[in-house]
């Protein structure tokens, strides 16, 4: 009996022995399988952190790379492009005409842009004009190759006059922009004023008149004296007067008459390309001398003139 149980405890320990070896043989398995599982999704993350960030590394390269080109390309440009030097000096002629006469002008200027906000032109001025008084009349004798048909037409005469007046001005202004741009499309309207030294000229007024001589008229071509003044005037209404002379005529005899004079008007500039430019001025004179201008004996003369002008100018402005 003793022997069966023994037997029966010897069978059973060999056949539980190897279900536990091999219970323990799966657990073993399994432990392993899991461990290799975990290493590698911890790989496979690890290669997906690579590859992201190789990627994100070969972007930020093209990023950079483009970068680069576009300032090479910047630089290239910008080395290929020419500067356009400022403008800073300009030069112009104008023809000006006012409400006692008429005037040459040039005008030589020096353009300051230093302060962008405060830009302005100073600028010297030359004018040579010549003053004419609101009494003289332009007149011509008709009647004289009526009467006498083989002779040279008469010229034309101011009844009354005894000198042209000119007048040269040297002197220096400022012109200060207030509106407009210099392009192609803008006006630019400017504030200029100015001052001279004038340098007044009276040349004798000739005319050609007939003048007695014994019991015949002869023909001279006189100025005004007291000696002559009856017949510069036709006072006895002799119709003594034939006509005017050339300009020539007195230029040797001039008398000079020293002054000022000033201007201030608005300019408004028409730049229809970068270096060319044409222009109004508009606005008001005034010069005064130290002793009067006798233009004319049959009225009051002055040794002060007002006046207003317009100033039709062209020019050129360069570096």
């Amino acid at each position: 009996m003793l022997q069966r149980w023994g037997l029966l405890v010897f069978c059973c320990s060999l056949g539980l022995a190897p279900v536990q070896a091999q219970t323990k043989k799966k657990n073993t398995s399994s432990t392993v399988k899991t461990a290799a599982q975990l290493r590698l999704d911890s790989l496979r993350e690890v290669q997906a952190i690579k590859r992201d960030s190789t990627a994100k590394a070969r972007e930020l390269e093209s990023e950079r790379r483009k970068l680069k080109q576009e300032e090479l390309a910047a630089q290239r440009a910008a080395g290929r492009k020419k500067t356009i030097p400022p403008l800073t000096q300009e030069m112009s002629g104008a023809y000006k005409q006012h409400t006692d006469g008429w005037s040459i002008v040039a005008q030589r200027g020096f353009i300051r842009q230093e302060d962008p906000e405060n830009p302005f032109t100073p600028f010297l001025w030359f004018e040579f004009s010549e003053k004419k008084h609101p009494k003289e009349v332009k007149q011509q004798n008709n009647s004289y190759l009526i009467v006498n048909p083989g002779e040279l037409k008469p010229v034309g005469y101011k009844y009354g006059k005894i000198n042209n007046f000119y007048a040269l001005k040297l002197g220096y202004g400022q012109q200060k922009p207030i509106s407009g741009k210099l392009d192609k499309t803008n006006v630019q309207v400017s504030w200029v004023y100015a001052a001279a030294l004038s340098f007044g000229f009276l040349k004798p007024y000739y005319l050609d008149v007939l003048m007695p001589e014994g019991n015949v008229f002869v023909r001279k071509t006189v100025k005004y004296t007291d000696e002559t003044r009856p017949y510069f005037l036709d006072l006895n209404n002799k119709n003594t007067i034939i006509g005017g002379t050339d300009f020539i005529r007195g230029i040797n005899e001039l008398k000079i008459l020293p002054g000022i004079a000033a201007r201030t008007g608005f300019y408004f500039d028409y730049a229809p390309s970068r270096k060319t430019f044409t222009g109004v001025e508009l606005g008001v004179s005034a010069e005064i001398y130290t002793k009067e201008a006798s233009i004319m004996a049959i009225a009051p003369n002055r040794s002060w003139f007002v006046n207003l002008y317009a100033d039709f100018r062209f020019g050129k402005r360069w570096e």
